[in-house]
């Protein structure tokens, strides 16, 4: 495949005009309008292809080979090109440089999601989940009440989409309002589980990831990462911004989601005038509650060293950051028994419903701890272990 030019614009704004290799790698950009690019308006020629590569579906994910192999595709990020890097997360696109004629009211997701016909014969599709991330299958479904993310699962008794669910659960009886409102079930004919939330973008609303808002500017080397992203948005209007990543930290770390890194959180700005409207709703918590370990025999410690990506590698240093340790209550969080009663009800096994409950109630203890001032990392807790029992550690398990 030859270079090719594109638009990229920001609604009908064109941002730089990009030249795209045949191996789908931005290698020129020429700014037309800086301030609406990716990176509130910082990207440099390496951020673009960040933002492309981020914005595509992971070569990880399961079936990608016949999904590109449909599409006429070798990688995601054709794929993603082929349908205009169009996404329902935010108001950014690519134009053809031949079409220049199209405009954001001809393409927009959020207004026209089929049967949509573009002048570029077969040069271009009209997916609109061709733009979505994350390791899980996934897709969007159109509803009267507009559109909604379903994610499946046929791995780890479906736990990541009934972990949805739960930390939905979580939420309501915290009283946040601040997170996407999950639904989770599971079918026996397919051995699928299913989740689903409506989305919280429009196209008056767009979601920035924290790792843009991190990106946009240099971090004086005082800063931790985490108190810079906070220092940003407060800069930027969202006085909220230390008490909900206070509150989404507690929480990830009363669930054991081992997953927040800084794509799946972040805040919704109006894509018009570029001001941030607000900290984004919760979302994503699926690998959360020891979905993929078996913990035969377990300890506060071995939990502890459990692998997380985000800010930090574990969970005992994201704690330190916290300047509200009560944001959360302990004793509002959802009760054994209806967590049993969930995956009950949904398949999983008695015995890894048992062992998931027996390692939450270790880290509900480990928060209140926390909550009492109490120092909560790994050699704390293995100097208690020793003092007490000595237990041993839980077992990494696969699919």
């Amino acid at each position: 495949m030859d270079e090719k030019l594109f638009l990229l614009r920001h609604k009908d704004i064109t941002c730089a005009v990009l030249t795209i290799s045949g191996q789908n790698v931005i290698t020129d950009a020429t700014l037309v309008t800086p301030e609406h690019l990716p990176f509130l308006g910082h990207a440099t020629l390496k951020d673009l292809n960040v933002w492309l590569g981020h914005r595509a579906i992971p070569g990880t994910r399961r079936q990608i080979e016949q999904i590109l192999q449909k599409a006429h595709c070798e990688t995601p990020v054709e794929y993603l090109i082929k349908n205009l890097g169009l996404s329902l997360t935010d108001a950014y696109w690519l134009c053809p440089f031949e079409a220049q004629d199209l405009t954001w009211e001809g393409v927009n997701l959020y207004q026209k999601h089929e049967g949509l016909k573009l002048p570029m014969h077969n040069g271009i599709s009209y997916d609109p989940s061709a733009s979505l991330n994350g390791a899980m299958t996934k897709y969007i479904e159109f509803r009267e009440d507009g559109a909604h993310l379903i994610k499946t699962s046929t791995q780890y008794a479906g736990l990541q989409c009934l972990n949805e669910a739960v930390a939905t659960e979580a939420h309501r009886l915290q009283g946040h309002k601040g997170h996407a409102a999950y639904r989770a079930w599971f079918d026996d004919s397919s051995k699928t589980a299913f989740c689903s939330c409506r989305l919280f973008t429009n196209e008056h609303l767009e979601f920035v990831p924290a790792h843009e808002v991190i990106g946009s500017a240099k971090k004086p080397n005082h800063l931790s990462a985490y108190d810079f992203y906070v220092l940003q948005c407060e800069k930027r209007g969202l006085a909220d911004a230390r008490p909900v990543m206070d509150y989404q930290t507690l929480m990830d770390f009363a669930l054991t989601n081992v997953d927040r890194h800084t794509s799946n959180f972040g805040i919704l700005r109006d894509p018009d005038t570029l001001k941030f409207k607000a900290m984004a709703p919760i979302f994503d918590n699926g690998n959360s509650m020891f979905f993929d370990h078996c913990l035969t025999s377990l300890d506060a410690a071995a939990i502890l060293n459990l692998d997380t990506s985000g800010f930090h590698r574990h969970e005992e240093d994201m704690l330190p950051h916290v300047q509200n340790a009560s944001l959360v209550n302990a004793s509002q969080l959802p009760a054994e028994e209806w967590v049993a009663s969930v995956y009950a009800e949904n398949g999983v096994p008695e015995m890894m419903i048992r062992n998931i409950l027996a390692a939450y109630r270790l880290k509900l203890g480990m928060l209140h701890s926390f909550q009492n001032g109490e120092k909560v990392t790994r050699h704390a807790c293995a100097k208690k272990a020793t003092a007490a029992s000595g237990a041993t550690a839980p077992c990494a398990a696969g699919d």
